[in-house]
């Protein structure tokens, strides 16, 4: 499945549950992508909650337990991850981005400005 095809399940689900996917007017295109972001911000924020516990174990220092912890956690973590990409799905959907055209010319924009690190 290439990343079209997520948009284009998200899009279809979206519509399916009688949400706002592609606002006929400028206003309701703001609200829709403040409403997205502030979804996308609040997922990304439940993620970095969850890794801050894993962190601040790690930090003690406690290697094991926060290894294990991780492991308990590392469902969590892709749970909100995936609501987060959700979001992002959404808002890429209310802006007409082609994500995978986009996706490859930043990576090749970023080829060229990053060609001296990392090396």
């Amino acid at each position: 499945m290439d990343f079209n095809e997520l948009i284009t399940m998200q899009n279809k689900f979206d519509k399916e549950h009688g949400w706002l996917s592609n606002p006929e007017n400028f206003s309701d295109l703001i609200d829709q992508l403040h409403r997205d972001l502030v979804g996308l911000l609040g997922e990304l924020g439940e993620f970095a909650n969850i890794l801050k516990k894993i962190t601040l174990i790690y930090d003690r220092p406690d290697l094991e337990k926060s290894q294990k912890l991780f492991e308990e956690l590392k469902g969590d973590l892709s749970e909100e991850l995936i609501d987060s990409l959700i979001y992002f799905i959404r808002i890429t959907v209310h802006l007409n981005i082609d994500v995978e055209k986009e996706y490859a010319n930043k990576l090749s924009s970023n080829r060229i400005k990053y060609k001296d690190y990392g090396r």
